[in-house]
Formats: C-alpha cells, sequence, structure tokens
C-alpha cells in the first residue's frame, strides 16, 4: 500500500496507516515511509474493523486474498446495516468476476436500500476505468 500513500501524499493528503503485525513489530520499522500516522491493531480483524469505522469510502484496487477478505468485510457491514452507508469503488475490472456471483443477493439494509435506492449487493459497488473517473464518481 506504499504506493498509494505515496500518492496521497504528494496530493497534499495526510495517511494513516492501519497495520498489524503477524510477528512482533520490529522496533526500527514504521509502516512506510509516506505515512503520516500509524494506528497499529492487535489482530487482522481489529485492522479491518478499524477500517470500517475510520473510512469515508473504500477504494479497491486488484490484490489478493487479504484484499477480498477486506472487500468482503466492508459488503457484509453495508449489506447488513452495521456501518452508516459509504462508497466502494473499484478500480479496475479485476474483481468483477468475483463480485458477479452478487448479482442477485439482496440488500438486507433497509437504511441502505432507502438512501441508495440499491437493491442488489452488486449495486453497492461503484467501478472505475482509472483513478480520474474514481475521483470524480467519489465528487458526486
Amino acid at each position: 500500500m506504499e504506493d498509494i500513500s505515496r500518492g496521497a501524499k504528494s496530493g497534499g493528503g495526510k495517511t494513516i496507516g492501519v497495520t498489524w503485525y503477524k510477528w512482533e513489530k520490529p522496533i526500527y520499522r514504521k509502516a512506510n515511509p509516506f505515512i503520516d500516522e500509524e494506528i497499529v491493531a492487535e489482530t487482522l480483524f481489529e485492522r479491518i474493523d478499524i477500517m470500517l469505522k475510520q473510512a469515508d469510502a473504500f477504494i479497491v484496487l486488484p490484490g489478493g486474498t487479504g484484499t477480498l477478505l477486506e472487500l468482503a468485510a466492508v459488503l457484509e457491514h453495508l449489506n447488513k446495516g452495521l456501518i452508516e452507508p459509504k462508497p466502494i469503488m473499484m478500480l479496475g475490472d479485476f474483481w468483477k468476476p468475483a463480485l458477479a456471483c452478487l448479482k442477485n443477493e439482496p440488500v438486507l439494509s433497509e437504511k441502505i436500500k432507502s438512501q441508495s435506492k440499491v437493491v442488489f449487493c452488486r449495486e453497492l459497488v461503484t467501478f472505475a476505468k482509472d483513478v480520474d473517473e474514481c475521483i470524480k464518481k467519489l465528487g458526486k
């Protein structure tokens, strides 16, 4: 996630890194040189919980199992109304095949359905082809 932090810093943003360490954190190590503030969680699930509560939006890039876990957590919390409605932006088409299975999965949160006018979980996600389109869509 260093590239994301670098980009945010170059745009004048404040960066907060939410980390957890499988093994004891080395004393000399910082999350990455572009992080202004590091929040160290005790566990992976605490890390995800912190991010769910503190984020204003979620921008999902291509990734692996960790990204998939985080995406599933965001979708589940939104679907069940466990967090306030927040945008989920997918940069590129990488996750489209994984989300195809949600096209008929109903949204359960009445608040999400009434505020966002969505019916299916797949509609909780917006795809953007590039960074400029992502920023434009988030600015709405």
